[in-house]
């Protein structure tokens, strides 16, 4: 279940055997916009409780091993219907890609689109990474100015769809795009269907 709390997404998980699951959520909101995962209650919302010395001890060391690199959590004990709830606080990182280790020992950064944690596409990794290190927008390249230009022309595309239009190599235009996203001219719109682009 999926309430607001001070327009924030919160997220309901019954008890700790949800783990796994809690740890991709607390790495999503991370990468997204923040939010809010409760202990301790039913998926509608039901107060079950829990003991929280144990459920947190757990907790921390998952997140401890799981998740890279570190990030802050902020943790509530709360009493609710005279039973005990765990509340995190995740806020949205200043460094995005923030991942998790998944049962293959891979690290893995996950996003939160539309009530969903969704594996984050390799372009944002890549925008990411670009992020950290360049913020100059240099003169825009022909490529780069018909790309612009494509997207422009289309109230909505994906990116496969202008991948077909500006028959460039793979690895050159997802080069443009990171670029033209971290200089701000871009906007990724990711949807459970498809990523989409829109100029800003």
């Amino acid at each position: 279940m999926i309430v607001n709390k001070e327009e924030k997404e919160v997220v309901l998980f019954e008890n700790i055997d949800f783990v796994d699951e809690i740890i991709e959520t607390i790495v999503a909101f991370a990468n997204t916009s923040g939010g809010i995962i409760q202990i301790g209650k039913s998926r509608k919302g039901k107060i079950k409780g829990i003991e929280p010395t144990s459920v947190l001890k757990e907790l921390n060391k998952a997140i401890k091993t799981q998740i890279q690199p570190e990030i802050i959590i902020v943790e509530h004990v709360k009493e609710e219907g005279f039973r005990l709830v765990v509340e995190l606080d995740i806020s949205e990182s200043l460094t995005k890609g923030i991942t998790v280790k998944n049962k293959l020992s891979k690290y893995t950064p996950y996003v939160r689109v539309e009530n969903e944690n969704l594996k984050a596409s390799s372009i944002l990794v890549k925008v990411w990474k670009f992020q950290k290190h360049n913020n100059i927008v240099p003169l825009l390249s022909l490529d780069e100015k018909r790309v612009l230009d494509i997207i422009a022309d289309s109230s909505l595309i994906s990116l496969n769809q202008i991948y077909k239009k500006v028959n460039l190599p793979r690895k050159t235009f997802e080069y443009i795009l990171v670029r033209l996203i971290n200089w701000n001219l871009l906007r990724l719109n990711v949807t459970k269907q498809a990523t989409f682009l829109e100029r800003i």
